[in-house]
């Protein structure tokens, strides 16, 4: 248990990761906080399942975000460049590939189970 940390841009220095942790954040997201406020301008009642893919002793490689595009999906050119010029870095992806998938599913596992419970008898 602890503060989940919202804010518009990634934080991948490890100095700033390791102080916000010192405070208490156990977590740090940045969507859920952009969708929580335009409903709570539209009064929209909203909720979010979230599941941690990366932790406070593997934070996310900011090389990494150099493969997104703006909208966040993979520039596939620039995937390649950084795997032929980074290979060791190649078990960082995959690894950041299966946290994510099992973040992912736990995500909408939660949110199933969720759902399943407001099912009328």
């Amino acid at each position: 248990k602890g503060t989940i940390h919202t804010h518009d841009e990634l934080i991948v220095d490890i100095d700033a990761v390791r102080a916000l942790h010192r405070q208490g954040v156990v977590a740090m997201d940045m969507e859920t906080g952009a969708i929580a406020a335009v409903c709570d301008r539209r009064g929209v009642e909203w909720t979010a399942f979230r599941a941690i893919s990366d932790t406070i002793d593997h934070p996310p490689d900011p090389d990494v975000m150099t493969m997104l595009n703006p909208n966040g999906t993979t520039n596939v050119g620039a995937a390649v460049r950084f795997m032929v010029r980074r290979p060791h870095r190649i078990p960082h992806l995959v690894a950041l590939a299966t946290n994510g998938t099992k973040a992912c599913n736990a995500a909408a596992a939660a949110a199933e189970r969720a759902l399943k419970g407001l099912e009328s008898p």
